[in-house]
């Protein structure tokens, strides 16, 4: 099997998750993992494929090229290398970070430069802004993420509740709870 990103952005309209898995499903490919949303009014993709050894990456790469063409949307094919196979860390210790309060300059900065001081794996990030109240634009941010298990939680906490006060938003965080399936 060989892995493959696809990645693309364009025009959102109807069909496009449709038209992106069907060249899998023509190559006898496995969508392994998948992000897709709407960025404004483009519909964006990043998509990790499989498919059998014996498919040439160069058709992949044509079939894709002319779906991109088709929806009017940019689409990039790349495969995996050895090296460059994501590992799942053994010791994940998911939390949800979020983060709301009126919209400025650097938000989203201040508080992943925390969170990189402290080994924070971010695994996820939204944001958006929304209207608030009076018609503010309120920002809303939800950070998945890896917390090492030996972070220093006071010194932690203190930091985010400095930031969170600086930039007049509010920070929580909390454990992800895991389901059985």
């Amino acid at each position: 099997m060989k892995k493959v990103y696809i990645t693309g952005i364009g025009p959102d309209r109807p069909g496009i998750v449709a038209a992106m898995t069907e060249v899998l499903a023509h190559n006898r490919g496995n969508l392994e993992d998948t992000t897709m949303t709407i960025l404004g009014r483009q519909f964006a993709l990043i998509m990790i494929g499989s498919f059998p050894a014996d498919i040439p990456l160069e058709r992949i790469c044509e079939e894709y090229a002319t779906t991109g063409r088709n929806l009017g949307l940019t689409i990039f094919v790349h495969e995996f290398d050895e090296e460059g196979e994501h590992k799942t860390p053994v010791n994940k210790n998911p939390y949800i970070i979020s983060v709301a309060g009126h919209d400025r300059t650097g938000i989203t900065f201040e508080i992943t430069r925390i969170l990189s001081k402290f080994r924070v794996n971010i695994t996820d990030l939204n944001a958006q802004i929304i209207e608030g109240e009076e018609g503010q634009p309120v920002y809303i941010m939800m950070i998945e993420c890896d917390m090492p298990k030996d972070i220093e939680r006071e010194l932690f906490e203190r930091e985010l509740a400095m930031m969170g006060e600086s930039l007049n938003v509010e920070i929580t965080y909390h454990p992800v709870e895991h389901v059985a399936l």
